[in-house]
């Protein structure tokens, strides 16, 4: 896959939540890389993972609705609209 960022990312390792459907539902998943314009992030398997979410990263206190901009079967990179 072809980087089209504008900025690299650092590479991260952060255990992050999603939550969905009014937080009534939770995936777990890894932080890979993060800078303040998106992420990548991995887990068990993407076909669960809806295109909006709050993405919880308790380490660093944050709770950020992204949006998913592509996946493959293991990953997710979102940008952070707000």
């Amino acid at each position: 896959m072809q980087d089209r960022r504008k900025i690299s990312r650092p590479r991260t390792f952060f255990g992050g939540t999603i939550a969905f459907n009014k937080r009534c539902s939770t995936i777990s998943c890894t932080v890979r890389n993060m800078t303040d314009a998106g992420a990548k992030l991995a887990f068990a398997n993407t076909g669960t993972v809806p295109n909006h979410f709050d993405l919880i990263i308790r380490a660093r206190d944050t709770d950020i609705p992204p949006r998913v901009i592509w996946r493959n079967d293991n990953e997710a990179g979102v940008t952070f609209d707000s």
